[in-house]
């Protein structure tokens, strides 16, 4: 009986097993998805005892979105792809995982998915207008609690190199309003400033910068403090705007 045993033994080591996946690979086309597209699964594999795939896809929260079975290419095993329509209820705002089997072998592959009605909230909220109170502006998108107020002023040129500095800067004006002839030399030779005010140092008092008057406005209105209110006083007194003895 012992030879016998021992030819069955060898004639089933000579009996070929199958063989299962030794690899198994699958992509997705995308890494993220918005909703309504679709989801291009691709892969390859060995050849196995069987050439039917399983999928499922979860959400982030462990539901089961979809299901599906598909084979692989019957022309050549090592390849395989399927699609998925990215669209209904179950499908959640974030992070969906695919989950495949073959052969015994799993894998699995995440891709984050975005719902249409947050993308077109977001888009909807940037282009909404943005009405903010009179003197407002907005700024980022919001409107600030009090006016924005930006100081631009022209560079000043000083006072011109024939005044006389121990010379009362009113008798250059009262002659240039009196002298034709000095009024002519003072509008040629010196086109650079407005006015004979600029040049002697003693500009217009009425020349105030609109952004300064709108301070006194917002001020009466409380909604500019009393700092800012001195903060362009101080201005128009540097400037040469306003004159204080």
């Amino acid at each position: 009986m012992k030879p016998v045993i021992i030819i069955a033994i060898a004639v089933v080591l000579l009996i070929p097993l199958p063989i299962f996946a030794e690899t198994f690979t699958v992509k997705t086309n995308k890494s993220t998805y918005l909703e309504g597209d679709v989801i291009l699964i691709s892969g390859t594999t060995n050849p196995a005892t069987s050439n039917v795939i399983s999928m499922v896809v979860v959400n982030h929260k462990g539901d089961i979105v979809t299901i599906g079975q598909f084979p692989t290419n019957p022309s050549n095993l090592k390849d395989f792809s399927y699609s998925i329509d990215a669209k209904g209820p179950l499908w959640l705002e974030g992070e969906h995982t695919i989950k495949l089997r073959l052969a015994g072998k799993n894998i699995e592959i995440q891709f984050d998915y975005v719902k249409k009605d947050i993308i077109e909230n977001k888009i909807s909220t940037k282009s909404e207008q943005i009405v903010c109170p009179q003197g407002l502006e907005p700024v980022n998108g919001e409107c600030p609690d009090k006016p924005v107020v930006e100081v631009t002023s022209e560079p000043k040129l000083g006072i011109a190199s024939f005044v006389d500095k121990s010379k009362d800067p009113q008798s250059y004006i009262d002659r240039y309003n009196s002298e034709p002839s000095y009024k002519k030399w003072f509008d040629e030779n010196y086109p650079q400033y407005k006015t004979i005010h600029e040049a002697v140092g003693l500009e217009l008092t009425e020349k105030i910068p609109d952004w300064v008057k709108n301070i006194f406005l917002w001020y009466g209105q409380d909604q500019v403090s009393e700092d800012e209110l001195l903060n362009a006083i101080k201005y128009l007194i540097n400037e040469g705007i306003l004159l204080v003895d």
